[in-house]
């Protein structure tokens, strides 16, 4: 069929410069400046940590770190732009391709095996590496022969990925699961998993003489039956061809389409603006009907009168306009779920006690989008409906991170549903039952977690994590007002759960809340709560104003949001200081005459409050535990001004930049809300993720004591003086992963004391010795880390005895030296000898050495034993056998 003629077919997508075309990855250079120009402003020194031909880890926008050279563009003579953000670099690539790359997403090449270069499978990358470790061993002038000419040249990326746990175990950032090649011809199209069914198997009626084959088989649950995956034959890319081709598909027994990746729907284009460009066409070319999208389709939930406009309830049946009404929960009638499956059941009496969350809900391998949740997940993460009356969606276990980050970063709430329950658990529940009724022959399943953007803790199961170093503040606030001048009285709990750090405080403030203001503009918080019907209206400002885009939450009065006496209670009968006592930092906010510990401080009652208004959530969101065990707590003093004699004077250590002085100044964010052009931007130079959070805090407390101030100066003059130990160090910190975070992730994944109520811990999970994996490897990390962390300090401890600072040279030294930095010598030892790690990386799991663990030896002895015994046992039993049959044949012998 001949191609259509429509007003695009006469205009090309973008417009031609000078006629040649620009690279979608090479970064145009900046129009030079004149001469005039040039000579008029003063020249600026870019800080660079590279030089010309560095061998160098760069990563593009969407592609995988690739090796490559430092070098100028053609016709130039420098490598770093004119801003000093970005640096030259040209790819080990086939054919060679170039491009200009941010600082930040360059590091020093030193060999394959970089803590946050993950290693890929690709040829093309094994190629490069090579050529780059080649490059390595010539000197640096010799480098220059290396530089080719390359005009017009693009890098593209395959948009294909594998669903596969191996794939995910070994790239688990989201940019290494693409290929990296020179784009040729369109993009191709992307893969999905096709798997057709009509209904769940964990629907199906109980039926105890099953075989056990049925049972036994991991899709018995879910209704997936794996044999029968199939993937639809690749699309015809011939233009002359009729149609398109028709992909041959087997007999299934599910029809469900689950895109590799997340995605963003497109929009569909209204009627009008169709006919408008179909005037342009040719007269000979007839448009084809085009079927109708499946976003128009009533789904059956939107028939619901129970979820209609102004008949919604809540769990407890009352109506929004009542004073008490719960948003988060949703009353379903006993009614409609009486003819429910028993899964969809399930599903239903979740939703109604979490109706703002989008349900991740296990059904076998896979997760499962119902009704208005299917809706979000085929709309923000591109996933395709399945055939049905009602919406439903899925996608793999193994790519439960990537979808769920997705969506949180959106503003959504997730709740991971697992089965706690394998079939044959429940037959034999069933079977112990008086009646089983249809409703008890299904698998179990529980909420898991619920992961928010205030609540993120960055799992096994989360993959690779997040990347951004900004912490995200879970806020919770307590108010009361103080007297008719307008003045209020603040209890202030706020908490970075990647890190488990709580910050408790409690302050009077003016009728501008200017103290308030300046804790939110500098702890910037991503979720809030509050009490509900105790906001005054000049904090109410302030959230629908300066926080209106930050996710909120009202809990009700003493049920969810805690008083002190309730919130002490609670800490003291789930035991988490039980074996190293209450921390320091709370024990300020209790009262020293209660030896029970359940009394706060009279003028700290609201500061124990938010407290409990964040336990209470954690808790809700299945979280607390791990975090209350990490013992971080802090004390947060706002700065204050105090007034002497009429004269002002500042009483606190650093200055007092407030919320609207950050704004005004753009420290940290510009009018656009970007970080480009704002001090921030210009003198982050940190090479760690808890480096720049560290540095975020100082930059929105100055320092104003002199004696402070100058310290900080004798420091920098003293790096200064070292500049070789310097380079050196900065060139190991690069390699440093989040170890803040990493802590954090290590004390979550192996806490001894887990609640054995946790439903965490009855979760059947599919892809464990892909987790078990990565466990390991986030230990293997961290030790790493450590290791690189002593050898940076080292560098510098051989030369600080010629410091002035008195704060970097106690950086710098051992305890026993005066210093702060830790003796981890013997700890990293006992690390190195007590377990092969590669074995453990291999195999996901940890064998301790002889004489490392002494109850590990013992019960190996007594399993040894054992062991000898049943081989002693065996061995009897076959000699008495053989007497046995001896001993008949001759007595048939004889009587014979």
């Amino acid at each position: 069929m001949a191609k259509m003629n429509t007003l695009f077919s006469y205009f090309t997508k973008s417009p031609k410069q000078n006629g040649t075309t620009s690279s979608p990855i090479t970064k145009e250079k900046p129009l030079k400046r004149t001469e005039k120009e040039a000579h008029s402003e003063p020249a600026r020194k870019v800080a660079c940590p590279y030089q010309l031909y560095d061998v160098v880890w760069a990563k593009l926008e969407g592609y995988p770190y690739w090796p490559a050279l430092v070098c100028c563009p053609p016709k130039e003579s420098r490598f770093l732009d004119d801003d000093g953000k970005c640096v030259h670099v040209q790819f080990f690539d086939s054919p060679t391709s170039r491009g200009w790359i941010k600082l930040k997403k360059v590091k020093l090449f030193a060999g394959p095996n970089h803590l946050e270069v993950p290693k890929m499978r690709d040829p093309v990358w094994k190629q490069g590496v090579e050529d780059a470790q080649n490059a390595l061993t010539m000197e640096r002038d010799q480098r220059a022969s290396l530089i080719t000419l390359v005009e017009n040249t693009s890098r593209g990326s395959v948009d294909m990925e594998e669903e596969s746990g191996e794939d995910d175990e070994e790239d688990e950032d989201d940019d290494n699961s693409h290929d990296k090649q020179i784009s040729k011809g369109p993009r191709p199209k992307k893969r999905r998993v096709i798997i057709a069914s009509d209904s769940e198997a964990s629907d199906e009626e109980y039926n105890p003489e099953k075989s056990k084959g049925d049972s036994d088989s991991d899709t018995a649950s879910s209704g997936v039956d794996e044999s029968k995956i199939s993937e639809p034959e690749p699309e015809s890319d011939d233009p002359e061809s009729p149609a398109k081709m028709t992909p041959q598909r087997g007999k299934r027994k599910r029809n469900v389409m689950v895109a590799s990746t997340p995605r963003s729907a497109k929009p569909i284009s209204g009627t009008s603006a169709k006919s408008k460009l179909l005037d342009f066409a040719s007269p000979k070319a007839s448009p084809k009907p085009e079927p109708e999208p499946a976003e128009s389709k009533v789904w059956k939930h939107l028939t619901y009168g129970f979820l209609q406009e102004g008949k919604r309830r809540d769990a407890h049946g009352r109506l929004p306009d009542h004073p008490e009404f719960q948003a988060r929960t949703l009353s379903v009638p006993e009614s409609f779920k009486k003819d429910l499956t028993p899964a969809m059941r399930q599903w239903w009496d979740m939703k109604s006690q979490h109706f703002d969350v989008v349900l991740f809900f296990k059904v076998g391998k896979f997760y499962e989008l119902y009704h208005m949740d299917a809706v979000i997940g085929v709309e923000q993460l591109g996933l395709v409906y399945m055939k049905g009356e009602f919406a439903h969606s899925g996608f793999p276990e193994i790519a439960y991170g990537r979808y769920s980050e997705s969506l949180i970063q959106k503003g959504y709430k997730v709740a991971r549903v697992e089965q706690t329950e394998t079939p044959q658990l429940m037959e034999e529940r069933c079977k112990k039952m008086h009646k089983a009724t249809k409703f008890d022959k299904v698998v179990k399943r529980e909420i898991c977690r619920i992961t928010s953007l205030g609540t993120r803790m960055f799992g096994i199961q989360d993959g690779q994590g997040c990347q951004d170093s900004t912490p995200s503040y879970l806020l919770a606030f307590a108010e009361k007002s103080c007297d008719a001048s307008g003045e209020s009285e603040f209890g202030v709990c706020f908490v970075d759960t990647s890190v488990g750090t709580f910050h408790i405080g409690q302050f009077r403030d003016d009728r501008y809340c200017s103290k308030f203001r300046t804790m939110i503009a500098h702890h910037c918080p991503v979720q809030i709560l509050y009490e509900n019907g105790q906001v005054t209206a000049k904090v109410r400002q302030i959230l629908d104003g300066p926080l209106s885009a930050v996710l909120k939450d009202g809990l009700r009065p003493w049920k969810e949001f805690w008083d002190a006496p309730k919130t002490l209670q609670f800490l003291r009968d789930g035991r988490y200081f039980e074996a190293d006592g209450y921390p320091e930092a709370l024990l300020e906010f209790l009262s020293p005459d209660d030896k029970m510990l359940l009394t706060a401080k009279d003028d700290h009652e609201l500061a124990v409050k938010a407290l409990g208004a964040c336990v209470w959530y954690l808790s809700d969101c299945l979280i607390e535990e791990e975090l209350l065990t990490m013992r971080k707590f802090r004390v947060y003093i706002p700065e204050e001004v105090c007034t002497e004699k009429g004269q002002e004077q500042v009483s606190a250590e650093t200055m007092i930049l407030d919320g609207v002085s950050l704004q005004n100044l753009e420290i940290v964010r510009n009018v656009n809300g970007s970080l480009d052009g704002t001090l921030l931007d210009t003198m982050d130079f940190c090479c760690t993720h808890f480096g720049k959070r560290l540095f975020l805090q100082w930059l929105c407390a100055p320092l104003c004591r002199p004696a402070a101030i100058r310290d900080r100066q004798d420091a920098v003059e003293d790096l200064l003086r070292v500049h070789d130990q310097v380079t050196e160090t900065r060139k190991l910190l690069k390699t440093l992963p989040d170890l803040e975070r990493l802590l954090a992730k290590i004390h979550n994944q192996g806490l001894a004391r887990k609640n054995l109520d946790h439903p965490d811990n009855r979760a059947v999970l599919y892809e464990d010795a892909t987790y078990n994996k990565r466990k390991i490897g986030n230990l293997l990390l961290a030790l790493q880390g450590f290791k690189v962390a002593e050898e940076a300090v080292k560098n510098l401890r051989d030369v600080a005895s010629d410091f002035r600072s008195k704060v970097l040279s106690r950086c710098v030294r051992l305890p026993e030296e005066d210093g702060s930095f830790p003796d981890m010598s013997d700890t990293l030892t006992y690390f190195d000898t007590a377990f092969d790690h590669e074995e453990a990386r291999r195999d996901g799991k940890i064998t301790p050495r002889k004489g490392v663990d002494e109850d590990y030896d013992d019960a190996m002895k007594t399993v040894s034993s054992w062991k000898c015994l049943t081989l002693l046992a065996s061995w009897w039993t076959a000699r008495m056998n053989s007497r046995d049959s001896a001993r008949a044949i001759i007595v048939t012998g004889r009587l014979g």
